[in-house]
């Protein structure tokens, strides 16, 4: 009878073999969720309760824009953001063997500054929270969450039978995924003092994303200074709101562009037209001639909100945690990776067996208009006052930069249905389990030996290796 392991491992490879992992390039990794991100349909919904296409693409946007730790067959959040990365790059990348007098000559600097102008233009500003911005991604299919598009979604049905050993054969095993399950399966939150246990993950979050701003501004962040970017965001609302709010005022395109100087004999906030405009574009390209331009690293939404969210934290929590919160998408993602990564891991009964499992399925694609992954491609460039391969040396085997991978796609699943002959302890651990392997049960229900998790959750992503980032060292 198959094993956890086996079972684990064959939903890897089963789902390798849908989407053609067999002839993909090495430098593409399925990365299972570990474990899934549940998504609402109230996520999508304004407060009339209908479907809302700017608040799917927030959501989207929020999704897209984790940077996962270099792994080939797990998804973690390394605390930095995709935007955040390609803003850093571009802002300080200079073409090698070219001086400053002739650098706007340069036909690479332009297509630099080029990229940079285009993403601050397609900055825009959050529905529910004026005072944070994003970059807008799109996805495809576009009404991926719409309940009624789910029914016609395709099913993977994998019976006991076909549940094989994991062997060297498996991609699984091949791509080192046996440490992941060696680690444990079952997220079960049976421990009395949660509430400080995850208080105290709390705190190691943000003094790890305190730390990633503190390592980029010394190594990446050009420490020379340009008034052409404010180093703060201009704040809109007199006070942030975690929950969905009931109204969809906008807040201006690009409030950060907030001079405070006369590099552009103006002293306001930029509208639309203002970015639109050439001579924005060529004052753009001036001044990233003159000298790179400093900006301030975007305040991550924990630490800027951090005493909101910590004030947030029920004195007891339950299996739920933060699923059902009024918390935005964006927050509840955040600290719901937070509180499940704070539970202790435990491995499954060996004499849990016989695993089946169905579900249906839709893969989602990732498009960032706002990024030029061509222009990040490029060879014989720098980033001032960096090594090169900071960010990604572009290997497929060890990458240790703080950008190594792009997603490019991820996959959901709804009507997840997990079927074993589990042992009483297993039962026990689903009566008080959070996640099983790269799954969030949460919303699960134990009928007869089947495990019922209805809703959509997210269980893979697909990443790419990012190229070179820096491909030369700075001179």
């Amino acid at each position: 009878m198959n094993s956890t392991t086996d079972f684990i491992a064959s939903v890897y490879d089963t789902l390798a073999e849908v989407f053609n992992f067999s002839t993909a390039p090495p430098t593409l990794f399925l990365q299972m969720a570990w474990p899934g991100i549940p998504i609402s349909s109230t996520d999508f919904k304004n407060a009339s309760g209908m479907y809302d296409t700017g608040l799917a693409e927030e959501v989207f946007s929020d999704i897209s824009n984790i940077v996962p730790v270099f792994n080939k067959t797990k998804f973690e959040d390394s605390a930095f953001n995709v935007d955040d990365m390609y803003q850093i790059i571009l802002q300080s990348a200079r073409p090698a063997g070219t001086t400053d007098p002739d650098i706007t000559n340069n036909p690479m600097f332009k297509m630099f500054a080029d990229a940079l102008y285009e993403y601050m233009r397609m900055e825009k500003g959050t529905l529910n929270d004026p005072n944070f911005f994003y970059h807008p991604s799109k996805s495809t299919p576009g009404n991926w969450y719409d309940e009624q598009a789910a029914q016609f979604w395709p099913k993977i049905d994998i019976k006991s039978g076909d549940v094989k050993p994991a062997t060297g054969t498996s991609l699984f095993v091949k791509n080192n995924g046996l440490s992941v399950v060696d680690k444990g399966v079952w997220k079960v939150n049976t421990i009395a003092n949660y509430a400080t246990k995850f208080q105290n993950a709390l705190n190691n979050r943000l003094a790890l994303q305190s730390t990633n701003q503190s390592t980029l501004q010394a190594k990446y962040v050009v420490k020379k200074t340009s008034p052409l970017l404010a180093t703060n965001k201009t704040a809109v609302s007199p006070a942030p709101m975690l929950g969905k709010a009931a109204t969809t005022t906008s807040a201006p395109l690009n409030a950060k562009l907030a001079t405070t100087a006369l590099t552009l004999k103006v002293n306001k906030n930029f509208s639309k037209d203002d970015l639109l405009a050439a001579s924005f574009k060529t004052e753009l390209i001036n001044n990233l001639a003159k000298e790179p331009i400093q900006a301030s690293l975007p305040v991550n939404a924990l630490n800027r909100h951090q005493e909101l969210l910590r004030s947030a934290i029920p004195k007891t929590l339950g299996k739920s945690l933060f699923l059902n919160s009024s918390l935005s998408f964006k927050h509840r993602m955040l600290l719901d990776g937070i509180a499940i990564n704070s539970i202790p891991t435990t491995g499954s009964s060996e004499a849990t067996n016989g695993f089946s499992i169905s579900f249906n399925y839709c893969r989602v694609n990732i498009d960032r208009p706002w990024m030029n992954l061509a222009v990040l491609s490029m060879p014989n460039w720098y980033c001032y006052g960096s090594n090169a391969f900071l960010f990604s040396n572009g290997s497929a085997t060890d990458n240790p930069g703080t950008f190594p991978l792009l997603p490019t796609s991820f996959i959901v699943v709804k009507n997840l249905r997990i079927t074993a002959n589990w042992s009483a302890e297993d039962k026990a651990n689903i009566n008080n389990g959070v996640a099983f392997g790269p799954f969030d049960i949460r919303n699960g229900s134990l009928n007869q030996n089947t495990l019922e998790i209805p809703g959509m959750q997210i269980i893979a992503f697909i990443s790419k290796v990012m190229p070179p980032l820096a491909p030369v060292n700075s001179l």
